[in-house]
């Protein structure tokens, strides 16, 4: 009953299953595996997994079941990757543990495959496209602060997230010292209840709005601003 339960368990894995012997060559291969590595069950018997692992990854494997046959540990977890017989490579983990015989002693290895190809696929797509997107922010920071114009980000609060250079010199103030403060911090009052209302008025319109603005310099004279203003929005 026992070995009956076992072998149910090993055919019906959601999972891809193997056993191998001491050398790594299989004795046994579940459906799912044979679906993973496109091969049959037969053709699988007359492998080994180093003849299916990607040829980096191969002392990788041996390494874990060189381990596991001297008992210095009883399952480990390795990533690594696999050639189908189409030749096409899919990315798996593997977790074997040890199989022990009457004596106690490690026999054969017991795996358990796992095909995390489109996960990897995802990573990896989202690793490039993070990377394109700090590229494009890299060069959009370089821009905005290269512009003689002043140039500033708010929130939805009139908080500042970021000003350039030129808005720094203008206002005495480094960018710092103005990241998640507001119009009032450095503006007088009249000032602070226009500009207020002209950015909730963007954001209320979501359109672009040029408006002409007057500001109290730190000399006391009087500048004038030609304010162009834009909603950003979130996905």
């Amino acid at each position: 009953e026992s070995d009956e339960r076992f072998r149910r368990a090993f055919e019906n894995a959601a999972v891809g299953a193997s056993i191998v012997d001491r050398s790594g060559r299989f004795i046994k291969v579940n459906k799912r595996l044979c679906e993973m590595l496109g091969y049959s069950e037969p053709e699988l018997l007359q492998k080994t997994f180093s003849d299916v692992t990607y040829p980096d990854d191969i002392q990788k494997g041996m390494d874990a079941l060189a381990r596991l046959m001297k008992g210095e540990v009883e399952n480990v977890s390795i990533e690594k990757r696999y050639i189908r017989k189409d030749g096409n490579i899919i990315h798996g983990i593997v977790s074997p543990s040890a199989i022990h015989d009457e004596n106690g002693k490690p026999a054969h290895c017991l795996g358990l495959w796992q095909d995390i190809t489109e996960r990897k696929r995802a990573e990896d797509h989202r690793t490039r496209a993070e990377g394109a997107l700090r590229e494009a922010n890299a060069r959009l920071f370089a821009l905005i602060q290269a512009i003689p114009d002043m140039v500033y980000f708010k929130d939805c609060h009139g908080r500042f997230l970021m000003v350039n250079k030129a808005f720094e010199k203008l206002s005495g103030a480094n960018e710092g010292k103005m990241i998640g403060k507001s119009d009032e911090d450095f503006m007088p009052p009249d000032l602070v209840e226009y500009c207020r209302k002209s950015d909730e008025e963007v954001i209320k319109r979501r359109s672009v709005a040029r408006t002409e603005e007057e500001m109290t310099g730190r000399d006391g004279g009087k500048i004038h601003f030609d304010t162009v203003k834009a909603p950003i929005y979130d996905p």
